[in-house]
């Protein structure tokens, strides 16, 4: 939006900080663009160097934060936005219902809202994007982040001779194997080595997990089976730190350990359980709402808020900045305000038909 020269741009943010250090993988045309036309690597000096392709999700919000800040646009951090007020008809402009300590953000106007909120998107299902629903054979994943050595030679020495790199099972048959005659029974694995962790992710088949009462009870509903009170923490940090050893991460290197902001005395170590079996699509990109007095609102979803990425397949990364460069050029073939009545039939046509496109493309296209 900046670089459409847009008069004002503004980004509500619900965290006041980033922690997450988990990583994604950056689609090779992406990361080019990254590097060559955005100078990210100004930011961030390893970002794309040796062919690597991914980055803890903590470091690329802050290079992608110093980005946006340089093109002009205004980040409030610890700002929800609720929803939208009800139109003024004195105005041409709208604007939001925003829990936010920040005065000039409530009283923000404009005529473009776009939703990044994530793949629960209550905010978008509330404004009129429905939902289209795929929910496949029970996955279940768990993450979970190592310290990394204390001292640089270790550090190099584990990274180099460690099991880095994503796998999965009907591929790569002699390596599951050997992970299951120990009792770990695995379908899909990735494990990075970041300057912030030792990243691991994987997904165990139910059986394994109830075998070795992770999970409490069986439940035919993937989403309630994970919940925290079918949980059981000591034995899922007991089946991350196996897979871990096995894979190469020294026996002294620990879980990450995170303190809470609300309550600095609760500390949690970085492993997580999660469900994946259904997957949702908002049943449209975007949409153009016109007042009678000819006032027109362009919505528009993207990210995860658009279409959630199955994690093994490395998508997320992707369809989140295709989905991004496809309402950019939305916004530049609508034109003017004026004109977007005329213009929009047309424009948003294209719009959803590239949509369309994505939901189909690979991380190898």
């Amino acid at each position: 939006m900046c670089l459409q020269k847009c008069d004002a741009v503004s980004l509500a943010e619900l965290r006041d900080s980033f922690s997450r250090v988990n990583v994604l993988r950056i689609h090779a045309a992406d990361l080019d663009e990254l590097v060559k036309e955005f100078g990210a690597r100004d930011f961030y000096r390893k970002l794309g160097i040796m062919a690597r392709d991914v980055i803890s999700i903590r470091r690329l919000q802050v290079v992608l934060l110093k980005m946006a800040l340089i093109l002009g646009a205004k980040v409030y951090p610890d700002s929800n936005v609720e929803g939208l007020n009800p139109s003024d008809p004195k105005s041409h402009y709208w604007t939001a219902n925003v829990s936010t300590p920040h005065a000039d953000l409530a009283s923000f106007e404009f005529n473009i809202f776009i939703i990044a909120s994530g793949e629960r998107a209550e905010l978008a299902t509330s404004l009129g994007f429905s939902r289209t629903f795929f929910r496949a054979a029970t996955a279940i994943g768990v993450t979970c982040n190592f310290a990394l050595p204390s001292d640089a030679e270790r550090r190099v020495k584990t990274a180099a001779t460690c099991v880095e790199g994503g796998r999965v099972s009907y591929l790569n048959a002699p390596f599951f194997r050997t992970l299951a005659e120990q009792g770990l029974e695995l379908e899909n694995f990735a494990s990075y080595v970041t300057d912030e962790s030792h990243y691991i992710v994987f997904t165990p088949k139910k059986h394994t997990l109830l075998d070795r009462h992770v999970l409490k009870e069986d439940d035919p509903d993937p989403a309630h089976i994970v919940r925290s009170a079918n949980v059981d923490r000591t034995n899922l940090e007991s089946l991350a730190r196996q897979v871990a050893t096995a894979v190469g991460v020294p026996e002294d290197c620990g879980f990450l350990e995170w303190r809470s902001r609300k309550d600095p005395t609760h500390v949690w170590r970085d492993v997580a359980i999660f469900d994946f079996t259904t997957k949702s699509t908002a049943a449209v990109a975007s949409r153009l709402v016109t007042e009678p007095n000819g006032k027109t609102l362009l919505m528009a979803c993207v990210g995860d808020a658009l279409i959630n990425p199955v994690w093994p397949q490395g998508t997320g990364w992707a369809r989140a900045t295709a989905s991004c460069a496809s309402l950019n050029l939305a916004v530049r073939d609508l034109g003017p305000p004026d004109v977007w009545c005329e213009r929009g039939e047309a424009v948003l046509a294209e719009h959803e038909a590239r949509y369309v496109k994505l939901k189909s493309e690979t991380y190898a296209t």
